[in-house]
């Protein structure tokens, strides 16, 4: 009978909060502390820079194709232009995924000559791509838009192969889940209104409301962690649903995010720049290459 009548007794409900204008001092700036303090707040704070650096930022849902669900992505921005521009215009989308309260280290750079992707190309119209490998090499133009388009400007100090978060953390790899989603996010088609005649590129960000570190051993073989503002990891990632591919993904301090920012913005109107001069000097079959035969 007594578990009879344990089973039969209904959950309590959670008491409702008093509203906002009845609350007492304490009990408002409770609330406003754990909202400015969490990664809600933090999410806020990286919008808000966005905003004042000249892009349309927002919160944005899209659809994952390997747990074939909709996921939320904490900032989706594009750098605001001025109205219909001629072709040849460069646009960059920012894919951003922000982390608060973590102490994440670098390990070693990688050779400087190594190549890595800083920005993934989503749209590359056919007037650049079928004239680009004999242009390049013989107008300085050319190579300066291609360097554009391939986010060469956008390098951070070093590229790392490997980043380690601090073990006493709140539980899970948040790494390896931020970098999963923006990489995600960045390659999925999210608009389709670009012109064939324009560049689109996506840039991968992952934003860190906390410390990153990088680790170095000196002379004396003691290893030592110096701050660090930008940095990008090489990741690759592939699955049934993903096409294997390697990019460094750009990770960037809430401090370091306002020069970050910039960098993509003077890079996005340099290349437009570029892009629409070299675009008004071609002809009309020049605009309109043949279609590449695929044998």
């Amino acid at each position: 009978m007594m578990l009879l009548a344990s089973m039969s007794t209904p959950p309590q409900k959670r008491s409702k909060p008093r509203p906002w204008d009845q609350m007492t001092e304490s009990e408002r700036s409770d609330i406003i502390e754990a909202v400015e303090n969490g990664g809600f707040g933090s999410e806020m704070q990286v919008r808000r820079i966005f905003q004042r650096e000249g892009f349309d930022a927002r919160s944005f849902y899209f659809h994952d194709l390997d747990d074939n669900r909709t996921r939320e992505l904490d900032v989706l921005a594009y750098r605001r232009m001025d109205g219909f521009t001629p072709g040849g215009q460069l646009s960059h989308m920012v894919v951003a995924e922000v982390k608060s309260g973590y102490v994440w280290v670098l390990g070693e750079d990688v050779d400087e000559d190594f190549e890595a992707n800083n920005v993934i190309i989503q749209s590359e119209p056919r007037w650049f791509s079928a004239a680009k490998g004999s242009r390049i090499l013989q107008d300085p133009q050319w190579e300066e838009l291609a360097a554009c388009v391939h986010g060469e400007h956008l390098k951070a100090q070093g590229v790392t192969a490997s980043i380690h978060q601090k073990k006493s953390e709140k539980g899970g790899d948040a790494w390896y889940e931020a970098a999963t989603k923006v990489f995600k996010a960045a390659t999925h088609k999210l608009s389709q209104s670009f012109r064939d005649t324009d560049f689109f590129l996506s840039i991968p960000l992952v934003v860190l409301d906390g410390n990153l570190l990088a680790a170095k051993f000196g002379s004396d073989g003691k290893l030592t962690l110096d701050p660090r503002e930008h940095a990008q990891v090489l990741f690759s990632f592939a699955s049934d649903r993903y096409r294997n591919k390697e990019i460094a993904i750009h990770v960037v301090t809430l401090a370091g995010l306002p020069k970050f920012l910039k960098l993509v913005s003077t890079d996005g109107v340099r290349g437009s720049e570029l892009g629409k001069t070299i675009y008004k000097s071609l002809s009309d079959r020049e605009r309109r290459p043949p279609p590449e035969l695929i044998l």
